[in-house]
């Protein structure tokens, strides 16, 4: 069950959101030590059934909203398995004292691939910068501009000017000044852009739309390629 949830926090891309033995992002809590939170600490008015933390995280990882009603976090549809294993694995997470004797040279943290470093580092230097460092990253690729997120939880923001029409009714410079949905939450607490840096964002978004018709009319469409 431990190495199941392993995978799962991988697959799922659990460290865009979080920090989890010194590496990761911080729009959530550290997960590090997340096992030494008291029993006590946990909030359970709306967890119903048994009061336990790990009832609480089982809870939690199956639909964070009904817990958190303002959480950002989304919800994946776990199976029960999965929401109990991931729950066995964040209450493992504790400190532990060892005398360094026992593990002679360990890394302190989890260490990168050559990889991932070499991908991160395309991405913070290339046309796609703005988003890596504002955080847009962290839930959403731009694969036009050869950004891809680690958790992929939003929509591909290369064809984000024809999507926000579709999907909300309204031009991509309507819907970033007044966002509604998960992203108000987003713009309002996590990636907080005054009015001028949220121009900054239209017109990045629209570079990134100029550059998807332009690849896809050359026959090689990022979305394409990323599926």
């Amino acid at each position: 069950m431990i190495n199941h949830a392993k995978k799962l926090v991988h697959d799922k891309g659990c460290r865009a959101c979080h920090v989890i033995n010194g590496r990761g992002g911080t729009i959530g809590p550290d997960l590090t030590n997340v096992g030494d939170k008291a029993p006590e600490q946990y909030e359970y008015g709306r967890l119903s059934g048994q009061k336990t933390s790990f009832a609480w995280h089982v809870a939690h990882f199956k639909d964070p909203r009904a817990l958190v009603q303002d959480t950002v976090m989304p919800n994946f549809h776990l199976s029960t398995r999965d929401s109990q294993a991931l729950a066995m694995l964040v209450l493992s997470w504790r400190k532990t004292d060892l005398p360094v004797a026992y593990k002679p040279g360990a890394p302190r943290t989890d260490p990168q691939s050559a990889e991932e470093r070499d991908a991160e580092e395309r991405m913070k230097t290339g046309p796609g910068a703005w988003f890596v460092q504002t955080g847009c990253f962290v839930c959403h690729s731009i694969s036009s501009l050869g950004v891809k997120s680690p958790a992929q939880i939003g929509p591909d923001l290369s064809i984000a000017v024809q999507d926000t029409q579709a999907r909300f009714g309204k031009t991509v410079d309507d819907f970033i000044m007044n966002p509604t949905g998960t992203m108000s939450v987003v713009l309002s607490r996590q990636i907080i852009l005054n009015d001028e840096q949220r121009k900054v964002a239209i017109q990045k978004l629209r570079e990134a739309f100029a550059e998807y018709e332009r690849l896809k009319a050359a026959g090689q469409d990022p979305l394409a390629a990323a599926h």
